[in-house]
């Protein structure tokens, strides 16, 4: 287990044990995550599997901003953490504090993030290049923007349009979002746009919408997009797909939904989630694997113990590895999901995958390894307060 690279002022909650599925209370802080985990458990393979290897994992508080109810981490790349806060977007790096990022004329004011991916769209590569959207001064609308050294800069877009956000970066420049184009609001249409940045400066803008589908689908997203430029995402008429420069892929699955791609010009994996689906479980995480233009392997993620009424896959690194949340279904709204766990599936050189309970809290990003790499993983995200606050917090596990 390595020593967390963040400050020593930062709060850390170093917890060693094996992850047994007990029950947890239906919010949890930080103040109360350490007694709650200050035992030996186990992880969990596939239900009814055998008992799998210990693992070790400490908790670490990445600070608040001052005014701030709600602070929540949405992902991490190098020594880079972004996420959202009730003020407004922040980044900070390791060791340092969160810090709201700025937007119209120098200040904070104008910094928002858009409406895909349930309102948390925010990413950031290696080389601090971040990505989200921000409201244009001119007429509140949204529009994808992306911050380097010199500040926030909108990304133009090539055809009219209105809105538009930015919701994975890679660490080539490539950018996947949407955008809302047309002439007017009244034949405006919503589609997966992909953008390229290099040397802070935006040298392609490109409507998969017009490529993939020829126009024909009456809404796309593009919701995240890898080094090598292959995009994943959604289309009204087709569902979800994976692209690489031609003839779409359709990822098979009821209500499959892709959240995160990894890096691999020969054998790509997507991790995501079967979502909305009717009775328990209302969302199961799933592994798509893409081969020479198909799909050669979908493999729906082992659930948590007490915790297999929902479960989502939200992020994946090159070595498979992916994150997430596992839940219980709350006895209101269909569907709505109560007792929140963060949750970590390592995959192992036979490409079987394991699940770690990392407590109360829900995981959004993992760093990015490969398999050859130490295997000391930090996955970012955050804890619920009872007052209907958040805390981001980092589990290096």
């Amino acid at each position: 287990m390595a020593e967390s690279r963040l400050a020593a002022a930062a709060a850390v909650v170093a917890l060693s044990f094996a992850f047994a599925c007990s029950e947890s209370p239906t919010e949890a802080t930080l103040d109360n995550l350490a007694p709650q985990f200050d035992h030996k458990g186990k992880s969990h393979g596939k239900p009814g599997g055998d008992e799998q290897p210990l693992y070790s994992v400490e908790v670490t508080e990445l600070g608040t901003l001052p005014g701030a109810k709600r602070v929540i981490a949405i992902a991490i790349a190098g020594t880079h953490i972004v996420g959202v806060s009730s003020l407004g977007l922040w980044h900070m790096t390791l060791g340092g504090s969160p810090t709201l990022l700025t937007c119209d004329g120098g200040t904070t004011a104008g910094c928002d993030w858009g409406a895909s991916n349930g309102g948390r769209s925010i990413d950031v590569n290696s080389d601090g290049l971040i990505v989200s959207a921000a409201r244009k001064a001119t007429d509140g609308l949204n529009q994808a923007t992306y911050w380097t050294s010199a500040g926030a800069l909108n990304i133009d877009l090539l055809s009219p349009g209105f809105v538009s956000n930015a919701n994975g970066v890679s660490s080539t420049g490539y950018v996947a979002g949407t955008a809302i184009l047309g002439e007017s609001w009244e034949n405006a249409q919503q589609v997966a746009m992909l953008w390229k940045i290099d040397a802070g400066i935006v040298t392609a803008s490109r409507d998969l919408n017009d490529e993939i589908f020829m126009g024909t689908a009456p809404w796309s997203a593009a919701r995240d997009v890898n080094d090598f430029g292959q995009v994943v995402g959604s289309a009204e008429g087709f569902g979800a797909f994976f692209w690489d420069d031609g003839d779409p892929v359709a990822l098979p699955g009821e209500g499959a939904s892709p959240a995160a791609i990894n890096n691999s010009s020969v054998s790509v994996r997507v991790a995501g989630s079967f979502s909305n689906l009717p009775g328990s479980p209302s969302a199961r995480g799933v592994v798509w694997t893409v081969e020479g233009g198909a799909v050669t392997g979908t493999e729906e993620l082992p659930p948590l113990i007490r915790y297999e009424e929902a479960w989502r896959a939200l992020d994946i690194n090159d070595a498979g590895d992916v994150v997430g949340r596992g839940a219980k279904l709350s006895g209101g709204a269909p569907g709505r999901e109560s007792q929140v766990h963060a949750l970590l599936w390592t995959r192992d050189e036979t490409g079987a995958y394991t699940v770690v309970d990392l407590g109360p809290g829900q995981a959004h990003a993992i760093e990015n390894v490969s398999l050859q790499d130490i295997r000391t993983t930090r996955v970012v995200g955050w804890v619920e307060s009872k007052k209907g606050g958040a805390t981001p917090v980092m589990w290096t596990v």
